[in-house]
């Protein structure tokens, strides 16, 4: 039996096992939260092209995002597809497309690991994802704190 690879050999001038040895992998671990697990809160996102509240409104309190792991798909046609954050009615992000042209996006993952949050809701609103022409599913991580 002839070697499939010889031609491959030949035009990289590597031998077949060169191209299979494994190399090392290095695991490098995520900057761990400023925030103990405590504190973090989660909200199930499962959004059909509505607005969907994903944590409800306390008195005198903020909703401060800290990061997700969303996927998204088309229920639309050809028209723009997007996801936003609001603190109640008020845009705290501004419409981040999802999908174009029908076509599913890849998952959009931040993790809850920056200094800062992504945004916060002003106190006492609740914080609502806003889906148009796409359905999220996932998770959302935030903290809630007095304003």
């Amino acid at each position: 039996m002839s070697n499939p690879y010889g031609d491959l050999q030949t035009h990289l001038g590597v031998s077949v096992a060169e191209l299979v040895t494994p190399l090392p992998v290095v695991i490098t671990p995520a900057a761990p939260s400023p925030l103990p697990a405590s504190v973090l809160q989660r909200a199930v996102v499962a959004n059909d092209s509505q607005d969907t509240e994903l944590a409800a409104a306390e008195p005198g309190k903020v909703h401060k995002v800290l990061g997700w792991l969303l996927a998204f798909s088309n229920t639309g046609g050809e028209e723009d597809h997007t996801m936003e954050l609001l603190s109640n009615g008020t845009a705290l992000t501004g419409q981040m497309p999802v999908n174009v042209g029908g076509t599913a996006s890849v998952p959009l993952v931040v993790p809850p690991t920056l200094p800062v949050p992504i945004v916060e809701t002003a106190p006492g609103e609740a914080l609502v994802m806003r889906m148009t022409n796409a359905s999220a599913h996932g998770v959302l991580i935030y903290i809630t704190e007095p304003a």
